[in-house]
């Protein structure tokens, strides 16, 4: 909203060009949401405990938690308002910033109510796990509905300007971004600097997909002569619309264009051709799988199977993090050590030179996230600082659910499923623990691990609260620099 609304003065005002960065929106999106956490907390902890809204803890459970019954819950919801906040005043409302924000609210949503029906009854169930997962597969659809319908999807190519000779021999081309869109000046030159001969030139607007594909789109043959000036080539008025025989997904993207060639002396336009491009989308970003350390995608969903994939991450991940709330501070803190790689990720490849240089496919747009990642982890801090041990307040679901949704929507748009898998592990050897627990007591009626999930059997096993939640801390930075190391491995 601040840029929106300032950026337009930075001209004036030479501070307000502090805006146009990421980094700095980032940074400032992390202090927004934490000083609004750090204020609210304190009253949000004692209104709790006026109205005794408190935890009511498992019978199954560690014994020694018995003692953190009626610790206030339900802290993830001043998380969820002060990153929101922060969000909405330093994010460009980009269409992935709007899905994401969704992800946020309806995952913490989910939380809430199980929350709420938990603090409303004093007992540790909410609702059920029949009621949780519809809900969640709910969230899920519309998230993914909305990813797979994006009226920006024409965004995922790369675009070029080429100028060819009259046989068909490259002699310049100029990157397009749609960030830095306006006039080309092609001033009779070559890739090495040198000036052309006079003769017959190609004009070509290039379109390459995620694989590096390149199509060329003849804009213009062009006749110059020795007193012939630059020439120049405007792209402009983009505005993608649905082709009404085809479906959205096929949607054609119309570029008005415009050459201009004009005589240096006069400064007179002596020639001027015009005319309207359809580039048709010609990639699928949205259903590509890439592994770690490979720039290129390994293969495209079907899209059936692309969206199990897809709702399975989702709803997976938000149950990891959920089952991951059971020690004091253990996980807000891997929240935050998980949430960092990707606020790296999204930076990279909304960035069309970093992400060219790393060999990282450029998403444009997905830069914002970046401001979004840092607005959780800011809450995430502040909530931090009261829920160490022994914990003032409870994150509850509402922010456990919420911030796996979050991070695996994310991941979703930037196709990182797989380093989600290895940045998030810690998040994932607790499900995991869970799920071969119940298998394996069902099956044998014998336990693996003394109680599932596996922080409560370290826990049991004699390691203090706090040497559990460190030792976890230490494991998740050491894969999330594993997922980071995708950075320059490609």
């Amino acid at each position: 909203m601040l840029y929106s609304l300032f950026y337009q003065f930075s001209e004036s005002f030479t501070l307000l060009n502090l805006l146009r960065y990421i980094s700095f929106r980032s940074l400032a999106a992390f202090f927004t949401a934490f000083l609004i956490g750090m204020v609210i907390f304190p009253w949000f902890i004692r209104k709790l405990r006026e109205r005794k809204m408190g935890q009511a803890i498992r019978d199954d459970g560690p014994q020694s938690h018995q003692t953190k019954a009626g610790t206030p819950t339900m802290g993830g919801l001043v998380v969820i308002v002060a990153a929101l906040l922060a969000i909405l005043l330093w994010a460009r409302f980009e269409y992935y910033v709007l899905v994401v924000g969704l992800a946020i609210v309806l995952f913490a949503g989910i939380g809430f109510i199980d929350d709420y029906l938990k603090v409303r009854y004093n007992n540790s169930k909410g609702i059920s796990a029949k009621l949780k997962l519809v809900l969640q597969i709910t969230a899920a659809g519309i998230i993914l509905a909305l990813l797979y319908f994006n009226p920006q999807h024409w965004r995922e190519n790369t675009f070029s300007v080429i100028v060819k000779d009259e046989h068909s021999k490259l002699v310049i081309e100029y990157p397009y971004t749609w960030q830095n869109s306006g006039t080309i000046e092609w001033v009779r030159t070559n890739s090495t600097g040198g000036i052309v001969s006079p003769g017959r030139y190609q004009i070509f607007f290039a379109v390459a997909d995620i694989f590096g594909n390149k199509s060329e789109n003849l804009l213009s043959l062009v006749r110059l002569f020795d007193d012939y000036g630059p020439v120049q080539i405007d792209i402009k008025a983009m505005n993608m619309k649905p082709d009404e025989a085809e479906s959205p997904k096929d949607s054609i993207l119309n570029l008005n264009w415009a050459l201009t060639l004009s005589v240096p002396a006069s400064a007179v336009k002596v020639q001027e051709i015009s005319g309207i491009l359809e580039v048709k989308r010609s990639s699928d970003f949205f259903f590509s799988f890439y592994l770690p350390f490979f720039s290129k995608p390994i293969f495209i969903w079907p899209p059936i199977l692309g969206f199990l994939f897809f709702a399975f991450a989702l709803i997976a991940f938000s149950n990891a993090t959920n089952l991951s709330d059971g020690l004091d501070g253990l996980a807000a803190g891997m929240g935050i050590i998980l949430f960092i790689p990707f606020g790296i990720f999204a930076y990279v490849m909304g960035n069309i030179n970093i992400s060219e240089y790393l060999l990282f496919p450029h998403l444009p747009g997905s830069g914002e996230l970046a401001v979004i990642v840092m607005a959780m982890i800011g809450g995430f801090a502040s909530f931090l600082w009261y829920n160490v041990h022994p914990a003032q307040i409870f994150m509850g679901d509402t922010l456990s659910l919420s911030m796996g949704g979050t991070i695996a929507t994310i991941a979703i748009i930037l196709k990182l499923e797989v380093q989600l898998l290895i940045a998030g592990f810690m998040f994932v050897l607790e499900t995991v623990s869970v799920v071969l627990q119940v298998f394996w007591f069902k099956r044998f009626k014998k336990r693996i691990f003394r109680m599932a999930p596996i922080h409560h059997h370290f826990e049991l096993g004699g390691w203090k609260e706090t040497q559990v939640v460190l030792r976890f801390y230490i494991i998740s930075v050491l894969f999330a620099l594993i997922a980071l190391s995708a950075l320059k491995v490609r």
